[in-house]
């Protein structure tokens, strides 16, 4: 949360700390990695996402900007470049493939994720849903949720062969 800016700084608190516990500092996206809330929100909403992969085609780009914002950030660029582009249009399976690629992504920001220990706050709620930073979430949560993505990707590539 930023509590106010002033000659280019912010001073901010951030969730999970204690409401004493505040930092000033500039704020780019090359410094601020994204919450792991916001990574559990993309997550969630790409494993629940309501789309008929077995369709020909790529995926509308109407779904794919619905998804909650990605937590790359631009020295991401090269740790992403593994997982390429989409490929050929025509291929029966394209909407597999980018489903696959969005999962390896995911997989991918995981790695650069600092999440709480275990504690009790597991998976919980969604503050103003959509509106909100996304659900809590400890490294089992997010240990599990890569377990997820992973085993979606594997069955994505499996689907995908021809």
């Amino acid at each position: 949360k930023i509590l106010s800016y002033a000659d280019g700084n912010f001073v901010v608190y951030f969730l999970g700390d204690t409401e004493d516990v505040t930092y000033t500092m500039p704020l780019t996206p090359k410094i601020v990695r994204p919450s792991v809330r916001a990574w559990t929100k993309r997550t969630l909403a790409l494993l629940s996402c309501d789309v008929d992969l077995t369709n020909e085609g790529t995926i509308p780009r109407e779904i794919v900007d619905s998804l909650p914002p990605s937590t790359d950030i631009p020295k991401d660029e090269n740790k992403l470049a593994c997982v390429g582009e989409s490929g050929d249009e025509n291929n029966p399976y394209m909407r597999l493939i980018q489903y696959g690629k969005l999962l390896e992504t995911q997989i991918q920001l995981a790695k650069q994720l600092s999440p709480h220990a275990d504690d009790d706050q597991s998976g919980g709620t969604v503050d103003g849903e959509d509106e909100g930073p996304g659900p809590f979430a400890n490294k089992s949560y997010v240990k599990h949720l890569r377990n997820c993505l992973g085993e979606s990707k594997k069955v994505c590539d499996w689907l995908s062969r021809e």
